[in-house]
């Protein structure tokens, strides 16, 4: 968050109750140190947060909302973080309609046994914003970095993870491609605090980026460390860049050699960015989904050149077949958190084995600007696309990871990151319905009930727990009594008083 450019910003915690932690202040020395503290920035009104009670995500959205001015020449984001499901109201739904304009970046810390992928991953793209799940504290990191990189704008050149092994002291030199930015900003984080990293940049003539120069700007915390270097840096700008990462050695008390997994973030300032472009559907089994992203300059040209992929994550197992097999836990509470059966039966299942209920695959994809691929044009315009019609087959959160390189002479590269939610939709072909006759009324109609076990084209099963997703309706001459049985296995119950003088047979429409 640049200094002396008149950013501002502020801190709002939410559990059960919602709290203005820190006024939407100027980002300068003193509200930077009230907010974090002193090197290495863990202090402050962020060092003081704790965990507790239940989760309110609409009401820490509300109040975040509320710190905004709503002045419309100025760009107002928010970045919501959360490790956990919404139980408390407001809920989302009750306050979505006040985000408006505003952009969100969403990071989601945990897997799919403690986070409403779902309610995240469709607040996100409804709203023109973006959506990642951190499984561990290090993509946590990186995801933070990703986050501040699009709001203001600056997007990825590149952004690989690495090991170390502890028997070794230095890593492989990572080269990067510079052409025509303003600023870089290299941003290294590593996953534990008992060791440390360090890294140094070498410009395209092979001379070292002096860490003391006016025009760079250092700050480390306990595990991650950022470089900003302002361009051209000592006439140094177009080309390959270096950053070589490597242990700290010396002293009395180095730290200890163990093995580190690390990420290096090179966000670019100036020149192209990578954006998706927004598509705010809700996607379902087996629907054709598009990947589209936009590769241009702030002008609306384009760099000429271009090259650009996808890679999707996506997961290999329905929720919805899972739960089925085991069937429904209660709802359970933990230290105030109320966690519905859907969860409390994903948490347990997750517990019993040890391992990851779902498994996730991945697989590339070139994207293409050439007319032929519904990117929106005939001629190239920047905008890269390649429908994919067999790619959403299972329920589950699908992260998207598009990457290009552009120029010629001249080359750099960019990256986007994003999720969506993929519902299970229901199939009329392959959805089990059968239909009881279980009694007479007094006017001489029928009451029938109908279990319906919904499932998609691909076989897989909605799921238990699912009744307010699924919409019930009777036929002409059928009645629906009642609500909703669910029957914990995957199938439901509907009871519907049929009149045999419509002449019509007993029925249900299943949405």
């Amino acid at each position: 968050v640049r200094q002396g450019e008149g950013h501002k910003i502020g801190l709002v915690t939410f559990s059960n109750l919602v709290s203005k932690d820190f006024d939407l202040l100027t980002n300068n020395d003193s509200n930077v140190e009230a907010l974090v503290g002193p090197a290495p920035y863990s202090g402050g009104k962020v060092g003081d947060i704790t965990p507790g009670g239940s989760t309110s995500i609409g009401g820490g959205l509300d109040l975040a909302i509320d710190q905004f001015s709503g002045d419309s020449s100025r760009d107002e984001v928010i970045l919501l973080l959360t490790d956990g499901m919404e139980n408390t109201p407001p809920m989302i739904d009750e306050i979505d309609h006040r985000i408006g304009d505003r952009r969100l970046c969403i990071v989601g810390y945990g897997n799919e046994t403690n986070l409403n992928g779902p309610i995240l991953a469709s607040l996100a793209i409804l709203n023109d914003g973006s959506y990642t799940i951190a499984s561990d504290e290090l993509s946590l990191k990186k995801f933070f970095a990703s986050c501040f990189g699009e709001i203001f704008d600056e997007p990825f050149s590149t952004d690989p993870e690495f090991f170390l092994p502890k028997s070794v002291t230095s890593a492989e030199s990572m080269p990067f491609l510079v052409c025509g930015e303003e600023t870089i900003t290299i941003v290294v984080g590593w996953d534990t605090k008992a060791s440390s990293l360090l890294f140094n940049v070498i410009a395209p003539d092979g001379s070292p980026v002096n860490s003391g120069h006016p025009d760079v700007q250092v700050r480390a915390g306990r595990t991650w460390r950022f470089a900003r270097i302002k361009l051209p840096h000592n006439g140094q700008q177009d080309g390959t860049w270096t950053v070589n990462v490597f242990r700290p050695g010396g002293g009395e008390f180095p730290p200890p050699s163990i093995d580190i997994r690390y990420f290096i973030n090179v966000v670019a300032k100036g020149g192209p960015s990578l954006k998706r472009v927004p598509n705010p559907k809700r996607f379902y089994t087996g629907d054709t989904i598009n990947p589209l992203v936009r590769l241009s300059y702030p002008t609306g040209t384009s760099p000429e050149h271009a090259h650009t992929k996808v890679t999707i994550t996506r997961p290999t197992e329905s929720t919805g077949n899972i739960l089925s097999k085991s069937g429904l836990d209660q709802p359970v509470n933990n230290a105030g958190d109320t966690i519905d059966p859907i969860y409390a039966t994903l948490i347990r299942l997750a517990s019993n084995s040890g391992t990851p209920l779902i498994t996730y695959q991945k697989e590339t994809v070139d994207l293409f600007d050439d007319g032929a691929h519904d990117d929106g044009a005939m001629e190239e315009d920047g905008i890269f696309g390649n429908p994919l019609h067999d790619l959403l087959k299972h329920e589950g959160i699908y992260r998207f990871h598009a990457q290009t390189t552009f120029g010629h002479d001249c080359q750099a590269s960019r990256e986007v990151v994003w999720s969506v939610y993929v519902a299970t939709k229901v199939d009329e072909n392959n959805t089990d319905i059968s239909s009881t006759v279980i009694g007479d009324t007094p006017t001489g109609k029928k009451m029938v009930k109908f279990t319906i076990t919904p499932k998609d084209k691909y076989g897989n099963f909605v799921g238990p727990g699912k009744a307010d997703s699924l919409n019930f309706t009777g036929v002409a001459g059928s009645t629906i009594i009642g609500g909703t049985k669910d029957n914990g296995d995957g199938s439901y119950d509907v009871v519907v008083e049929f009149d045999p003088n419509t002449g019509d047979e007993p029925g249900i429409v299943v949405g």
